[in-house]
């Protein structure tokens, strides 16, 4: 499921929640480490990827995950989403849920499962990006960035 905008509370609580181990877990983290670190985590996990820019998190979805941790929610603008203690901590987060960033191998197999199971259908092109995308999340890896899976796309 991409991330979108607005969010029922019903669906905040059932994919913005974090849970108890995750707290402990990170509780020997500053505020905002804490908090970035939830919403990454969340992110990755409805989206398959980590948000590049602060925007696209929905601040509904921050202040939810801010209010569980007891933290003010402007704190994830104070996160650096670049750097080395981002990419340090997106790994954390990639090894604590089993995921990993695409490699050519992926990409390999992700064009042989495109041309042999999507392309034949003659399926449109934003459709066929969401399934490549699917089936990355599916196997839990981190999608390639927007002009490779457009090669991919038109393979």
């Amino acid at each position: 499921m991409p991330v979108k905008r607005n969010w029922s509370i019903p669906e905040l609580e059932r994919f913005w929640s974090v849970a108890n181990e995750e707290r402990r877990i990170d509780e020997d983290k500053r505020s905002d480490r804490r908090l970035a670190l939830a919403v990454l985590t969340r992110f990755l996990e409805i989206d398959g990827r980590f948000p590049r820019y602060h925007r696209e998190v929905p601040a509904q979805a921050v202040r939810h995950v801010a209010d569980q941790l007891g933290v003010g929610a402007h704190l994830f603008g104070n996160y650096q989403l670049g750097g080395r203690r981002a990419e340090a901590d997106r790994q954390a987060i990639r090894k604590r849920l089993g995921w990993r960033p695409a490699t050519q191998e992926d990409s390999e197999q992700l064009r042989e499962w495109l041309r042999s199971k999507v392309l034949p259908d003659e399926i449109a092109s934003d459709a066929i990006h969401e399934m490549a995308a699917a089936r990355l999340r599916e196997r839990r890896i981190e999608p390639f960035s927007a002009s490779q899976m457009k090669r991919f796309i038109s393979i």
